[in-house]
C-alpha cells in the first residue's frame, strides 16, 4: 500500500558543489532513508557530478516573465491572500528597506509558479541569503511551510546584502516553521535576532559524515616526503598565504615537506606567483591545477597526508568558516590538523587534545606547530584519534539526519 511521503522541495543555489558536499550528502541521504519525498530545485548546475541516487529528483530554473504572469495569475485564483501575506512579510518595518527585496518578492512569483509544478507540502532553502528570502515569499504565495538551513557567512557576514541584513534574517525566523544552523556561532547569532517568542524555532543541528566507507588504517607518503595538506576553495578567508608563509620559514629551518594544495577559487593565480616570490614553488603543488577535484580524489589525498592544515582567517568584512567540512573529513581519517581560532573552528578543535590551534595570521606561531607534527608521530597520532572520536561522536550523519528529517516531515 503506497504511503503519503511529505514532498520537500530542496532550494540550494548551486548543486551539486565540489566545496559543499555537506549539502549533496545531507540530501542523498535523506533521499536514501525514504521517508519524505526530496526535490531539489537549483539556480545553476555545479561543477561536480550529479548523484545518481537522486536520479530525475534534480531540477535547474529560474523564472522567466511568463513563469512571473502564470505565477500572478495562479496566487489569484489559489491562494490570493498569499499576496497579501507575502506583501506584509516585505513592508514589515525594518531600518533599511530596500529595493532589493521588493525585487526578490517579484521573483518569488514566479518560482511560486515553478515550485507548485512539483506540489510540495514544504520548501527548504540552503543559506540565509536569496534562496531562503525567496522560499519565505513563495512559501506564503503558496501557502505551504518553508524552512532554511544557514551556514557561516550567510549568517553573521555584515554584507550590503538586503537579504542576508540582521532585520531580514530576524523576519525569516518569524516566518519559517524552523531555521537550522550548523555551526554554535551562527546559532547563537540567529538566536539573539529572534524575538522571544521564535527562539523555540532555531536549531542546532551539525553537518554529517557517512563513517561506513572508512575501511583501511594504513598511510603512504608519496615519495616518502611528510606531505602538508589542504583541501578548499582559495578564498581570502582560508588564510593560504600564511601557510605559504609558514611553508617559507620551515624551509628556511631545513624541513622536509611537501605543500599539496587542492581546490579552487579566485586567488589560484596569487597564490602560484606568491609561492614563486618565496622561492618554494619546488615545494608547493596546486594539485589539478587548481581546477579542483572530486570528493574520492580528495579523499584519497586526506588519507594519505602527514598534516593537514587549514589556516583560516576572519577577513575585514567579517566572513570567517563555520565549521570546515574539511576538518570533519581530516577527523574521519584519524588525521592530525594544524589550525586557527577564526570562525567556529573552536568548536570542534581543541588546542593539544583534537589539533594544534595558534591565532589567526601569526605565521611563526603556525609554522612552529606544523614543525612539531612534523617531527613527532606520536603526538600526530594521539591528535588524530582524538578529533576522530569527537567527530564520530558528534558529527555522524545518519544520527544528525534524524532531527532534521523529523523537523521536515512534521506538519
Amino acid at each position: 500500500m503506497a504511503t503519503d511521503k511529505r514532498k520537500v522541495i530542496f532550494f540550494i543555489p548551486e548543486f551539486p558543489v565540489l566545496s559543499e558536499t555537506f549539502i549533496e550528502r545531507e540530501v542523498v541521504s535523506l533521499h536514501r532513508r525514504g521517508n519524505i519525498e526530496i526535490v531539489v530545485l537549483a539556480l545553476k548546475k555545479g561543477s561536480a557530478e550529479l548523484p545518481a541516487d537522486l536520479g530525475n529528483s534534480v531540477f535547474y530554473a529560474r523564472p522567466t516573465l511568463p513563469d512571473i504572469g502564470f505565477g500572478i495569475l495562479r496566487i489569484l485564483f489559489t491562494n490570493p491572500r498569499g499576496f497579501k501575506d507575502s506583501l506584509a512579510v516585505l513592508a514589515a518595518p525594518r531600518e533599511k528597506p530596500k529595493l532589493g527585496s521588493l525585487f526578490l518578492w517579484i521573483k518569488a512569483i514566479g518560482y511560486a509558479h515553478l515550485f507548485s509544478k512539483h506540489t510540495p507540502r514544504h520548501i527548504h532553502a540552503h543559506f540565509m541569503s536569496e534562496t531562503s528570502t525567496i522560499a519565505m515569499f513563495s512559501a506564503k504565495m503558496l501557502h505551504i511551510p518553508f524552512s532554511v538551513s544557514g551556514h557561516a557567512r550567510d549568517v553573521f557576514a555584515d554584507t550590503l546584502n538586503t537579504a542576508s541584513n540582521p532585520h531580514m534574517l530576524a523576519a525569516k525566523v518569524k516566518e519559517a516553521k524552523f531555521v537550522a544552523l550548523c555551526n554554535d556561532r551562527a546559532y547563537k547569532t540567529c538566536l539573539g535576532l529572534a524575538a522571544a517568542e521564535d527562539k523555540n524555532k532555531v536549531h542546532l543541528i551539525y553537518h554529517g559524515l557517512d563513517f561506513s566507507d572508512v575501511v583501511s588504517e594504513k598511510v603512504t607518503q608519496q615519495n616518502g616526503v611528510p606531505s602538508l595538506f589542504y583541501l578548499g576553495r582559495f578564498v581570502e578567508k582560508k588564510g593560504l598565504r600564511y601557510l605559504l608563509d609558514a611553508a617559507k620559514l620551515l624551509k628556511d629551518w631545513g624541513e622536509n615537506f611537501g605543500v599539496l594544495l587542492a581546490g579552487y577559487g579566485p586567488q589560484l593565480d596569487y597564490l602560484k606567483e606568491y609561492s614563486r616570490q618565496l622561492g618554494i614553488s619546488d615545494c608547493v603543488r596546486f594539485i589539478n591545477e587548481g581546477v579542483g577535484i572530486d570528493n574520492k580524489a580528495a579523499m584519497e589525498l586526506m588519507h594519505g597526508c602527514t598534516v593537514f592544515v587549514m589556516p583560516a582567517v576572519e577577513t575585514d568584512d567579517n566572513d570567517s568558516d563555520g565549521i570546515p567540512n574539511t576538518l570533519l573529513e581530516a577527523g574521519k581519517y584519524k588525521r592530525s590538523v594544524v589550525t586557527t581560532d577564526a570562525g567556529s573552528i573552536p568548536e570542534l578543535l581543541i588546542n593539544n587534545k583534537t589539533g594544534l590551534v595558534v591565532a589567526q595570521k601569526d605565521v611563526n606561531a603556525l609554522a612552529i606547530a606544523i614543525k612539531r607534527l612534523l617531527n613527532d608521530a606520536d603526538l600526530r597520532n594521539l591528535l588524530g584519534i582524538n578529533l576522530y572520536v569527537t567527530v564520530k561522536d558528534n558529527f555522524d550523519l545518519e544520527k544528525n539526519l534524524v532531527e532534521l528529517e523529523n523537523l521536515l516531515g512534521s506538519s
